[in-house]
């Protein structure tokens, strides 16, 4: 049996209309318009088909342009690599300043930059002096060398500050650092490997 006052809402709520709830939209799907799926498309195959034509056409004519101009032909090797963790570097450093659209932009040029340094990996044989066949290894291994970079900074602040967590500044620096030291490395021993 219900309770008085449960009996008293029930007539007293009889002639009252529901409340009017608002129509049920879906939430929109999350996929790229078709043009931009596409222009991704594109862009990743014609990534894999820059391979070939970097080492088969580009290299041995930059090769053959710059000669055995011993330190800019070793400059000219690394220059892929070497811009895009500079440039990633220099980016973290300022990262905190940047207002959001410029980082958004500044991270696509990254990205772009880190692309066409990859390219340089040495997969392929290719009649190529040997100053710029050492700049394109270090091309590669500075790509690579911000990871024993940040470890060594992030042990080297542990004891001031007590955590092995890096800030966006020595981060950049420590992109840089490990870019300049392939440079070295590629004007000097990578040079004699060959």
């Amino acid at each position: 049996m219900a309770r008085p006052k449960k009996r008293k809402n029930r007539k007293r709520n009889r002639g009252k209309a529901p409340a009017a709830a608002a129509p049920y939209t879906p939430p929109m799907a999350q996929t790229q318009p078709p043009a931009r799926a596409g222009l991704i498309t594109a862009a990743v195959i014609g990534w894999f088909c820059l391979f070939p034509l970097f080492w088969y056409v580009l290299a041995p004519l930059i090769s053959a342009g710059i000669g055995e101009v011993p330190v800019v032909n070793t400059i000219a090797g690394w220059l892929p690599g070497g811009l895009a963790a500079v440039y990633t570097g220099v980016l973290l450093m300022v990262w905190e300043g940047l207002p959001k659209p410029s980082r958004d932009r500044q991270t696509a040029i990254a990205i772009t930059l880190w692309c066409l340094g990859l390219i340089t990996l040495p997969m392929f044989e290719a009649e190529l002096f040997v100053g710029y066949f050492a700049g394109l290894y270090a091309s590669t291994f500075a790509m690579l060398a911000w990871i024993p970079a940040w470890g060594l900074i992030a042990v080297a602040q542990r004891p001031f500050t007590h955590t092995f967590a890096l800030s966006h500044a020595a981060r950049g620096w420590g992109l840089i650092a490990g870019a300049a030291a392939t440079l070295m490395l590629g004007a000097g021993p990578i040079r004699y490997w060959f």
